[in-house]
């Protein structure tokens, strides 16, 4: 069986809380961090594979704890 490449996608503080389980208030400033990382303006967007970087771990793995934690 084949298997595929997890989708890049968009995410943003929320998507953030459930992968880590935390406030919002702690995953905005994650989020921020993350933009701060990559040198990003404020309005600028935040990829799952650039979170999945900052973290160091696949995108494979955000992907699945993010799904883990949005169902428990």
């Amino acid at each position: 069986m084949e298997t595929s490449a997890p989708r890049i996608r968009i995410i943003d503080a929320y998507d953030l809380r459930l992968f880590k389980n935390v406030s919002m208030t702690t995953a905005y400033r994650e989020f921020k961090l993350i933009q701060e990382h990559f040198n990003k303006q404020k309005s600028h967007v935040v990829l799952n594979r650039e979170a999945a970087e900052y973290y160091g771990i696949s995108v494979a793995d955000f992907e699945a704890l993010y799904h883990y934690n949005l169902k428990h």
